[in-house]
């Protein structure tokens, strides 16, 4: 710069020199590096970067490439000499300099970005050591890692003098080379930090270095490329700064990095203005911002404004004739729907049932439960579902908790009920036990008010208990109507009724269709793709609504076997309860099935089934390069706010969590005032209003759709149940075989399984995993039990105390299965590799058991595709079921004669299921009219000898029950059966 300002000036050029000053600056920086100062240097820096470091989470537009092309852009922005000043005024009154103000901005903003509290930003220095060096040509330039904690709570000027000290230190030993940190940090076992956000303060000339010359200006447009993610460069100016943000044009795009200079100015002009404030004060949005994304992307419609519950707007519809209810070839008009629920109604009256009381149900999956759910409503009481095949600790709970008086169950829910020990238990009324009688009005019942409870279904409970969710009337009765005028249903759709009754989808694919006058198709046991396909085509199939898993092994058996002819009565197809992933969207646009509207749908329990939408095109959006199909927008009268962890709304691309308000907000939860307390919140943004915290995280796509991004917490949804991984967790270490435990998900072929990491009490038995398995089908449902069990030693802790979730992720995730068996035919061969494929499991024997390796009923689905397709022969999903290994299921298949039963078997070791009191085999005999159809399947029912019965239809001809060991008694087919449908 001396000679630069000679040459301006007309003054005398210094003399030229050979410089080796640069060779000596390496001798020097060696020397420090093994000086006692350099030692203490380097103990600074792998104390401060030591230990579990903070990933940082930007709100990028596109996902990382496999390579980095370091292609760059920046963006520039000029700060005013008025702000300049008032900067400097409040750095002196702080005892601050500059750098440290625009560097506490820039970490405020990364941490409003990625809620991080530590947030770690590389830092170029010079590192010219003394003045000998000041004029050496040669790379001087060393790194620095500055690291700030963010705490909301904190005054803006206290957080700048606390990052101030830290920046002290930090240049105190700055001397001390980067790469040289990195080598000490791997040399201890640490992992070197990942810098992907710099910022640079650049004062290297000063109006004294060039004398009365003009000042050298920075040219716009000339920036280094793409080293980093984003980069933060303030350069002084004599006068004003000029502000320059580069980034990876790989990872951003120009609208979210000019977004992003938006917000730094608008953070540093609130800090400058008002350091006192505490930094969650400090708002994000800019004004017009704000306006665009809380007034119009938060809600998209008013609600309906409905003064009627279910029963009201249902009796609209009461004297159709046309068919309300279709299961198994039967069919209940909407007359006959009204007739029944009404008597069964007068039932719970005569019982004793009081208005706003809970009543639970637990029967099969046919027309009785859709007749019982209308007949709760209108007595006045509240509906209570009851899973079937909940464990008995778990049914115990929701009947205590809910207090329930009355159960409508079958006879085999009866005898568990009953069964379930002694004390003052509910009593249970069998609908097939009642004496017809004569058709009236249900008896003087005031009819339910709107806010009044409309129904309570139980969810997983991160405290190890499971929580009932309150649903009011004006909320469902509101969410059905939506859901008529969104789906478009008329008295000629015919719905599917897919989903288990103990979750809340179902009544979605219930009451907008018998509001409207469509028929509802009710499933009566599980469906393979191709069985899925015979049902659509045989019922008329319109409107389905199934799991993204199921979708996605339909998809595929239909593309492998060309019968798309069997759907074409679809006009409307509905997925949710789990992420969509990209290759279903796929399989979905590359079928004849993208004429019909597929729609992604999204909600919680607690708000009211479904509260966003998002339909998919034909053609790819801009909305769905995000990995997983958007949730789309808020349905009218629902209202969705992302929000930080201060309760501010956050921009465009940028993470929070999702709050839903509007018209389906639960009422709480049955009994947890507390929880309710913290879930249930007021509205930050819209006072007044009510808001439920999801837990999800989410963000705001630039076409105001959502995203959604996974959960904030380690609650997972498994086959559409939710579940909550500290649940399981309670119930591992309330055993007597563990003593500690940890439980994670992990996908595995589009689906989500949870693996469990153990520390046994003691050795552990040599079935150490089989035997905590059966320990947990005790308490908790077969959903929730972990596919794998890893057994350890200890479970790896961070520094910190933490459990090491990276390290628990690197063990080999091998089930304990028991003996190991090979293949050893060609056809176990073809059976184990299609469980690999399937299982996501590497090794496989032939003994291993199906569901000890994670499979479910959705996996069996896509084992009995593949099975069809790759060996040409049929294995009914049932057979999973009875023979869950590959030696069993091969031996199936050899034998070609075999004579398939829609039957599962309940019990190989010939006892009764548990909690059921057995009835003789006879006394089911008559019973056998209500059992599902067998579709013309061998049927025969025997115990030492075949018992003939008449089937009333012809679906049924005769029925095998398949008895193994000694047993006496068995439990009623029509029960059992519908607990395995269920």
């Amino acid at each position: 710069m001396e000679a630069y300002g000679a040459l301006l000036t007309g003054g005398a050029l210094p003399a030229p020199s050979a410089d080796s000053r640069h060779a000596e600056f390496v001798v020097w920086q060696r020397r420090h590096m093994a000086s006692e100062r350099g030692r203490v240097q380097r103990d600074y820096w792998t104390r401060q970067l030591s230990g579990e470091l903070p990933a940082l989470s930007l709100p990028y537009d596109h996902a990382r490439p496999a390579r980095q092309s370091f292609n760059g852009a920046s963006h520039e922005a000029i700060l005013p000499a008025e702000m300049v000043r008032t900067m400097r005024g409040l750095a002196r009154s702080l005892g601050v300099n500059l750098p440290a103000v625009f560097l506490g901005v820039w970490t405020l903003l990364l941490h409003r970005y990625s809620g991080d509290e530590d947030i770690l930003v590389g830092m170029p220095v010079l590192g010219r050591p003394d003045q000998r060096f000041d004029d050496a040509v040669g790379y001087f330039v060393n790194m620095i890692v500055v690291r700030g904690k963010v705490t909301g709570n904190q005054q803006a000027k206290a957080f700048l003098k606390d990052l101030q000290l830290t920046l002290a230190d930090d240049l105190d030993n700055a001397e001390y080379p980067f790469p040289a940190v990195l080598a000490a940090l791997r040399a201890n076992g640490h992992e070197p930090p990942h810098l992907p956000v710099m910022f640079a303060y650049q004062n290297f000339v000063q109006p004294g270095d060039v004398g009365t010359a003009p000042l050298p200006e920075v040219l716009p447009g000339i920036h280094q490329e793409g080293t980093h993610d984003l980069a933060l460069e303030v350069y002084e100016g004599a006068g004003d700064f000029r502000l320059r943000i580069d980034y990876d044009t790989d990872l951003f795009g120009p609208d979210t990095v000019r977004r992003a200079m938006g917000h730094y100015l608008h953070l540093l002009g609130q800090v400058v203005a008002r350091p006192d404030a505490a930094l969650t004060d400090h708002a994000l949005l800019l004004q017009d911002e704000r306006q665009l994304i809380v007034d119009e992307w938060c809600s998209t419609a008013p609600g309906l404004d409905l003064d009627h519950n279910i029963v009201a707007l249902f009796q609209r519809q009461a004297d159709r004739t046309s068919p309300a209810l279709l299961c198994d070839g039967h069919t209940l008009s909407y007359r006959e729907l009204n007739q029944r629920s009404t008597q069964l109604a007068d039932a719970l009256c005569d019982f004793g049932v009081r208005k706003s009381e809970t009543v639970g149900v637990s029967l099969g999956r046919g027309i009785d439960m859709i007749v019982a759910l209308l007949a709760i409503w209108k007595a006045g009481a509240i509906y209570l579902p009851l899973a079937p095949d909940d464990p008995d600790t778990r049914l115990r709970h929701v009947l205590g908790d809910s207090r329930v008086r009355l159960v409508i169950a079958d006879a085999l829910a009866r005898d568990r009920i009953a069964a379930l020990g002694s004390g003052e238990g509910p009593a249970c009324l069998v609908p097939s036990e009642l004496r017809p009688r004569k058709a009236v009005a249900t008896r003087a019942i005031s009819a339910p008010r709107p806010e009044d409870p409309a129904y309570v279904i139980y969810t997983s409970g991160s405290t190890g208990r499971p929580k009932g969710v309150v649903i009011s009337h004006r909320s469902i009765a509101h969410h059905a109507q939506v859901m008529c005028d969104t789906f478009r249903l008329t008295g000629q759709d015919r719905v599917l009724q897919f989903a288990s009754m103990s979750v809340d989808t179902a009544l979605e694919q219930i009451l907008p269709g018998l509001l409207c006058g469509a028929t509802i198709v009710i499933r009566s046991t599980l469906w393979s793709a191709s069985e899925f396909r015979r049902a659509v085509a045989d019922t008329g199939v319109t409107v389905a609504d199934l799991p993204p898993s199921y979708l996605h092994e339909v998809l595929l058996d239909t593309g492998a076997t060309g019968d798309w002819e069997a759907l074409r009565s679809l006009r409307l197809v509905i997925t949710g309860g789990e992420a969509m992933m990209p290759d279903t969207v796929r399989l979905w646009r590359d079928s004849p099935l993208r004429d019909c509207r597929l729609i992604n749908a999204y909600g919680p329990t607690e708000t009211t089934i479904t509260c966003t939408l998002f339909e998919i095109g034909r053609q790819p959006s801009e909305s769905e390069q995000t990995g997983h199909a958007p949730i789309g927008r808020p349905l009218p009268g629902a209202k969705a706010f992302i929000l930080d962890r201060y309760g501010q709304p956050v921009p465009s691309g940028v993470a929070g969590e999702l709050h839903i308000g509007g018209a389906g907000v639960a009422l709480g939860y049955l009994n947890q005032p507390a929880l309710t307390a913290e879930k249930f919140v007021a509205s930050p943004v819209s006072p007044g209003t009510r808001l439920y915290k999801t837990g999800d995280r989410a963000r705001w796509l630039a076409d105001g759709t959502i995203a959604f991004l996974g959960r904030l917490d380690d609650q997972v949804k498994i086959r559409g149940f939710r579940v909550e991984c500290g649940e399981i967790e309670a119930a591992l270490r309330a055993l007597d075989l563990v003593r500690q435990a940890v439980v994670l998900p992990r996908t595995v072929d589009r689906s989500t399984q949870l693996t469990a990491f153990v520390v046994p009490e003691g050795d552990g038995a040599a079935d150490f995993a089989g035997d905590v398995k059966r320990a947990l089908k005790r308490t908790l449902p077969d959903h929730m039990i972990p596919s794998v069990m890893v057994r350890l030693a200890e479970i790896p802790v961070m520094p910190g105390g933490k459990v090491d979730r990276a390290a628990l992720t690197r063990h080999a995730l091998v089930a304990e299965t028991g003996r190991h068996v090979d293949a050893r035919t060609p056809l176990e061969s073809q059976m184990a590799e299609i469980w690999r494929e399937v299982l996501g499991v590497a090794r496989i024997g032939v003994f291993d058991d199906f569901f000890d390796l994670g499979g479910h009923s959705l996996l069996a689905v896509r084992i009995a595709a593949l099975v069809r397709q790759r060996i040409g022969k049929d294995l009914p999903v049932s057979a999973l079921f009875e023979a869950p290994t590959v030696a069993t299921q091969a031996r199936l298949l050899d034998e070609r004669e075999r004579a398939w039963s829609p039957l599962v078997c309940l019990r190989a070791d010939g006892r009764a299921p548990r909690g059921s009191v057995s009835t003789p085999c006879r006394a089911m005999c008559s019973r056998i009219a209500s059992c599902p159809s067998g579709r013309g399947r061998s049927t025969r029912c025997r115990r030492r000898k075949s018992t003939r019965i008449r089937a009333p239809w012809k679906g049924w001809r005769r029925c095998t029950l398949r008895q193994s060991g000694p047993c006496s008694h068995m439990a009623p087919i029509t029960s059992a059966a519908g607990r395995w449908a269920a």
